[in-house]
């Protein structure tokens, strides 16, 4: 039976019947945007900070909302065209808790509440996986190390992006509320005598001793002039001529928290030297989403135990590389997977579908652009055993998260989830219906240029754990999923 269907798909695309598309200062505050089941990204908007908007006579930066999406182009075609096949779309039949795996990782027996890569989501973190938090940016320099205007407004385009990305990602659940002050602060004479060593940027006991001494001291000068009541993070803008601290990345750290007038807070983050210089590939926004994920209780997806270097294949250290802000951020996509949504609770049950592998026969399902905030169906896992599913979910290029590559990105992914595998050891691993180690290459992309051949287009297919999965028909806002059994 899924011999003659994969041959009645590759007679209807060839003939063209299958369609579809290949004193205190007043803090700044800062909009957020997000995208929704009404609006998608314009693809001609580019993912960079916005111009400084004129016609004001106070300080306060400006950050351009997203244009309107473009009209999209009218293609004509003839009368003669048959229209789309309408496929009989299977309903759920299972209970989606069936695919809820549990983590029996290692690391999650180690540490019960933290870092979640399957379910329940962790617990216990020092910030909400849901609601509102309170951002503030504040801008730190040196008497001998200066901010400029561009270096406030790329901090502060890259906070506000940051925050819609949570927004997007999230489905609305999250909202970082982004304040910005007004002025550079200095905290100190010299940035020279602030330096912290190379990796000892994070908040953890091995850099206690460098970075102790200095948050307390830009602390000590900033508190008079900031009001943190209610801050949950605090992004340090810094000047970018001179790197004193790395990409700071201090979260959920009883280790080095900010002790303030007005309160502690635990979330702290900065930009470094790899995204100043590296700004079109390495953007500062993406930096923060994967950072703050921890606070979030997301687990880094990357496997660490294969090694780095570019002599290791990518997809042993990173299996989500390109699809997973929390596996790689420097890659050419930047997202969040839906799996690892549905685990924090972001993605409502009902915009899951369940299938248990044992009931597979063939039938079709939809599935919306995981981006479309709200969209009916954004995710489909078939459960192939008690520790290990399939997810499929439809992907389509963003103009505001994604860099504009040479790869062509809208079309479905599918991936393994493993509940045994948990932090940094590549619980989630894309598959593909080519060969994936051979990699493609995309120079816009900074450092490793290689791009993992993993997207699903229109008639592609791929088999995995005695399934087959189809893409019959890529359109805008919508793919069109065959799910076979192979018999295997």
């Amino acid at each position: 039976m899924g011999g003659i269907m994969r041959k009645l798909i590759a007679l209807l695309l060839s003939t063209g019947l299958l369609v579809g598309c290949t004193s205190t200062t007043e803090p700044v505050e800062v909009s957020s945007s997000i995208q929704d089941s009404q609006e998608m990204q314009a693809d001609d908007e580019t993912s960079q900070p916005a111009d400084e908007t004129e016609g004001t006579d106070t300080k306060e930066a400006q950050i351009a909302e997203p244009s309107e999406p473009a009209e999209e182009e009218q293609i004509d075609q003839a009368d003669s065209t048959p229209p789309p096949i309408s496929y009989e779309l299977a309903s759920e039949l299972v209970d989606d808790e069936i695919c809820k795996l549990r983590e029996t990782s290692s690391y999650r027996s180690t540490y019960k509440n933290a870092l979640a890569s399957s379910f329940p989501a962790a617990t216990g973190m020092t910030v909400a996986q849901k609601g509102t938090l309170n951002v503030r940016v504040v801008f730190i320099e040196w008497d001998d190390l200066r901010g400029t205007q561009d270096d406030y407004d790329y901090n502060l385009w890259s906070a506000k992006t940051f925050s819609d990305f949570y927004r997007v990602m999230s489905e609305g659940k999250l909202n970082l509320s982004v304040t910005a002050e007004q002025d550079w602060i200095s905290v100190g004479s010299s940035w020279e005598a602030d330096v912290i060593p190379a990796g000892m940027e994070g908040g953890n006991w091995q850099s206690r001793e460098f970075l102790r001494p200095f948050i307390d001291q830009v602390i000590q000068a900033v508190d008079p002039q900031v009001d943190f009541t209610d801050v949950d993070v605090i992004l340090f803008g810094t000047p970018s001529a001179e790197i004193v601290v790395d990409s700071l990345h201090i979260f959920g750290a009883t280790e080095v928290p900010a002790y303030t007038s007005e309160g502690t807070v635990q979330e702290m983050f900065s930009l470094g030297r790899r995204i100043y210089e590296h700004k079109d590939s390495q953007p500062g926004w993406a930096q923060y989403a994967h950072e703050f994920g921890h606070s979030l209780g997301i687990p880094d997806l990357r496997n660490s135990t294969r090694g780095q270097g570019i002599d290791v294949p990518m997809y042993f250290v990173s299996p989500m590389y390109g699809h997973e802000i929390m596996d790689n951020q420097n890659s050419g996509s930047r997202s969040i997977s839906g799996w690892i949504k549905w685990v924090q609770g972001w993605l409502n049950d009902s915009q899951v579908t369940c299938i248990d592998a044992s009931n597979v026969e063939g039938e079709y399902y939809e599935l919306n652009p995981a981006n479309i905030v709200g969209a009916e169906s954004e995710l489909l896992v078939v459960k192939v055993s008690a520790t290990k599913l399939v997810a499929i979910e439809s992907t389509r290029w963003d103009s505001k998260f994604d860099l504009r590559t040479n790869q062509k990105t809208d079309g479905l992914i599918v991936y393994t989830v493993d509940s045994t595998l948990g932090h940094q050891e590549g619980p989630l691993k894309l598959l593909s219906p080519r060969d994936i180690s051979d990699y493609l290459s995309d120079e816009h992309i900074w450092p490793d240029w290689r791009v993992l051949d993993v997207i699903l287009f229109e008639g592609d297919e791929l088999e995995t754990d005695g399934i087959r999965i189809t893409n019959v028909r890529s359109e805008d806002r919508v793919d069109t999923v065959l799910i076979e059994a192979t018999g295997s």
